[in-house]
């Protein structure tokens, strides 16, 4: 029973980094036909899986994300675009928690302005536009900003729609799930230019 854990486990490790690999072949190929070939990147898997997998990249106006299914997907990936308030972190870079928080999440991070207040999300863990950690920094003082205590901000998100949304998707190409939508499919050019 041991052996057989054992080997199991092993096994689901080395799909796991091929997997990963595979992805992240896929997903270079897309960056560099966007003009992101050396953009800061990650990839991970969706939840409870290792066949739906995330990949965000950084970009000068904020970051793109898509997902590869290893059973749908063929063709290049698709990237959406989305912008983070890069001129509000630039002008609080001077703030310690803002400075820990680059520190910790490696710069993978969406800064945004919400009523006079800097909230920086880590990208790592969540999608666009649900994450687990979103904490508030610091607060509009004129034109400046002015350190707060840190808080970590609690959003509302849907886990039964965002769970169904990631199993159908992994079911199905981008095209065929944005349009079972309603939503355009973003190409990788208009992605980048977001």
């Amino acid at each position: 029973m041991l052996l057989a854990g054992l080997v199991l486990s092993s096994a689901y490790l080395a799909w796991s980094l091929l997997a990963k690999v595979a992805v992240d072949r896929e997903a270079g190929r897309a960056l560099a036909a966007i003009g992101l070939a050396d953009a800061p990147r990650f990839s991970v898997p969706m939840p409870f899986n290792t066949v739906l997998w995330r990949v965000v990249a950084m970009t000068p106006q904020g970051f793109v994300e898509g997902e590869r299914s290893l059973l749908a997907d063929s063709g290049p990936m698709v990237f959406r675009g989305y912008r983070s308030n890069l001129e509000a972190l630039r002008a609080a870079q001077g703030i310690a928690a803002v400075q820990r928080l680059d520190w910790f999440n490696h710069g993978f991070q969406k800064a945004q302005v919400r009523d006079g207040v800097l909230v920086l999300s880590d990208l790592r863990m969540g999608a666009e536009p649900d994450y687990t950690f979103n904490f508030a920094v610091a607060e509009r003082d004129g034109n400046a900003w002015r350190a707060i205590p840190p808080e970590q901000l609690r959003w509302p998100w849907q886990a039964t729609r965002r769970l169904t949304a990631m199993w159908e998707r992994i079911w199905t190409q981008p095209a065929l799930a944005q349009a079972a939508a309603g939503n355009p499919v973003a190409t990788p050019a208009a992605s980048a230019s977001k």
